[in-house]
């Protein structure tokens, strides 16, 4: 999380990439770099106009989608860098017909609410007292975006007054687990955005928290099932399957758990019987990867399962 955005002089494709183009039947897109600035420019029909681009948004694994500045308004490029590629693409979820004119080719222009919502997500303190000022951003989520302002916190611990140092921040980990998941869903997406977005496509598998909220577990409830139970958000994510053996055989069976999770220290619940088929790398069977064309890669379905050969997409 705390690479979910970059400043533009600082984002490795840009760096990497002096010059990336995407040409179309209408358009001709050019990312260039000169000593102050980098510059998105798009030409064609006889004429060309140039954005001044800010931020790379998104920590560059699957991609980056780029935030433009043309004539005071933010725009949401509509082209992307995919590193599977090692290019630009159409920016998922935009239009994939060709432009009606020049401006629409830079992509989507951004209400100042859109663009706030955008950078409470992917930086830190874009918005202060109620003013947006996205130019004085922390780039990526840092400790305060998730636990608040850390002054009153980190002036406690120097004094040694650790109840007070405790009580001066946000705990998202003592939540219970439907407050936990709408907390992470609040940039995740929970089931009410989606529901609110309406977006029952294939697209949704990138919203943990509403695929999450499918799982057969999870609908019990079972207070065990929540983001911490599986990932700790102060580290980088672990893409290595067998790791989440243990935080599967915490709730499944009396196989011998992670006894650092919170799975495993809550035992008012009884275990479901263990996979007659296996008990190494269950994710890559019950949380399968789907490969999405829009991305150029594939994401991990939250929605835990069992998955049948032939099955459809759940929605």
């Amino acid at each position: 999380m705390a690479h979910a955005a970059w400043r533009a002089s600082e984002t490795e494709a840009l760096r990497s990439n002096p010059k990336l183009s995407l040409s179309t039947s209408s358009f001709q897109t050019v990312i260039t770099h000169d000593r102050t600035s980098i510059n998105y420019v798009v030409s064609g029909r006889g004429d060309s106009i140039s954005a001044k681009l800010l931020w790379a948004i998104g920590d560059g694994v699957k991609g980056q989608t780029f935030i433009l500045s043309y004539l005071g308004t933010l725009f949401e490029s509509q082209l992307s860098y995919f590193p599977s590629i090692g290019g630009l693409d159409i920016t998922p979820e935009h239009p994939r017909t060709p432009p009606e004119f020049l401006e629409a080719a830079l992509g989507a222009p951004q209400t100042e609410l859109a663009a706030q919502q955008c950078f409470a997500c992917h930086t830190t303190a874009s918005s202060v007292r109620q003013h947006f000022d996205p130019d004085h951003a922390t780039p990526g989520v840092t400790c305060e975006a998730c636990h608040g302002p850390g002054a009153r916190h980190v002036n406690s611990v120097g004094a040694r007054q650790l109840k007070t140092a405790a009580e001066a921040i946000l705990d998202p980990g003592s939540f219970g687990p439907v407050d936990l998941v709408d907390f992470c869903g609040a940039c995740h997406r929970a089931p009410l955005d989606v529901a609110a977005a309406k977006i029952y496509d294939p697209l949704n598998i990138r919203f943990q928290p509403y695929r999450l909220s499918k799982s057969r577990c999870w609908s019990r409830p079972d207070p065990r099932i929540t983001c911490i139970a599986c990932h700790d958000p102060h580290v980088p994510l672990v893409r290595d399957t067998s790791f989440y053996d243990p935080k599967c055989l915490a709730c499944h069976g009396t196989a011998a758990a992670d006894t650092s999770t919170a799975i495993a220290q809550d035992q008012r619940h009884s275990k479901p019987s263990t996979c007659p088929v296996s008990t190494e790398h269950c994710v890559s069977c019950h949380m399968p990867k789907y490969d999405n064309p829009q991305f150029h890669g594939s994401f991990t379905d939250h929605d835990i399962r069992i998955v049948r050969p032939g099955d459809p997409y759940p929605l």
